[in-house]
């Protein structure tokens, strides 16, 4: 995710967000009984990049912001659940 904060083809980032609904939706479900805060951050993060009903932030910058956004809460998801897989 951290390459869309380039300027890369229109294709990119169509298979970029479909990759990020799908891994909003996967650390939802991981953080969903444990972290109610992130997992409504991850389901807002599930619609803004859902692919079949686009949301329009309007400029770049907005998006360059949302993406920032993105990879902080999809980092905070990780830290949370990162003792999981240790012990499992």
């Amino acid at each position: 995710m951290v390459v869309g904060l380039l300027d890369m083809p229109y294709g990119y980032y169509a298979l970029l967000k479909l990759a990020v609904f799908a891994s909003a939706v996967y650390g939802f479900t991981l953080v969903s009984k444990a972290n109610t805060g992130l997992a409504v951050a991850m389901g807002a993060i599930a619609v803004l990049y859902n692919p079949l009903i686009q949301i329009q932030l309007g400029s770049k910058g907005a998006w360059l912001i949302a993406n920032i956004i993105t990879l902080a809460i999809f980092y905070a998801v990780i830290k949370a659940t990162s003792h999981v897989k240790k012990n499992a």
